[in-house]
């Protein structure tokens, strides 16, 4: 341990000596003062010695981030644009570099469909092969695919009984008579169909007078 005595002369000539560990010179009056310029010599030079280090490792820490930065951006290219560090959250504010979203545009076309009856009565008359007939037609428009729905008499009913008939559907330009299946859509355009009745002509000729009736229905389905 190093030892420094401090000597004080008071009006008696008294010596005072205020101590750090053991005293070893209290005798001399230049005691004080040399004791006092070796420390403050050697605490000036430890404060230089922490300034120059502490100056060093600040310059080291700017010299390694200007390092980092030059190589994060490329040797030709600069520092470029940050990455995001986390994306946007719907419903949050200030939570990201990233923001971008998006907005759905939806339109519900419902399905509608049109049925205009064109022929609402049939009236049977003779053909020339001897048959009693008739042929009416109603349109169909739609925009989606569909189906109908028929119901047709197999008989004509009156005051006299019931006398036999055949009725058939036709879509207009098929060959063969609408089975109940789905169709495609008519695109909002008028689809024709032709509703035929025929009465064979034996069975009109064993049928009592009168007047006969049946009732065609027809509905579309989706």
């Amino acid at each position: 341990m190093k030892v420094i005595t401090f000597v004080c002369f008071g009006t008696n000539n008294n010596k005072i000596s205020l101590r750090l560990g053991s005293c070893t010179h209290n005798n001399k009056s230049f005691a004080l003062t040399v004791l006092r310029n070796k420390y403050l010599y050697s605490f000036k030079r430890m404060e230089k010695k922490m300034n120059k280090i502490v100056l060093t490792a600040l310059a080291s820490v700017v010299l390694g981030l200007g390092s980092a930065s030059v190589y994060a951006g490329g040797p030709d290219r600069g520092p470029g644009p940050s990455k995001p560090t986390k994306p946007h959250k719907p419903g949050k504010h200030a939570c990201g570099d990233k923001c971008d979203g998006k907005i759905n545009v939806v339109l519900d076309v419902a399905r509608h469909c049109d049925l205009d009856i064109v022929d609402e009565t049939l009236t049977l008359a003779q053909a020339q092969n001897g048959t009693w007939t008739d042929t009416g037609t109603f349109n169909v428009r739609t925009n989606a695919p569909y189906r109908l729905q028929i119901s047709a008499p197999n008989t004509l009913t009156g005051a006299g009984g019931a006398v036999p008939v055949q009725v058939s559907t036709r879509q207009n330009g098929a060959a063969d008579a609408y089975n109940g299946g789905t169709l495609a859509s008519t695109g909002n355009a008028d689809q024709a169909f032709n509703v035929t009745a025929t009465v064979a002509q034996n069975d009109y000729n064993n049928a009592d007078a009168g007047t006969y009736r049946g009732t065609y229905t027809v509905a579309v389905r989706f």
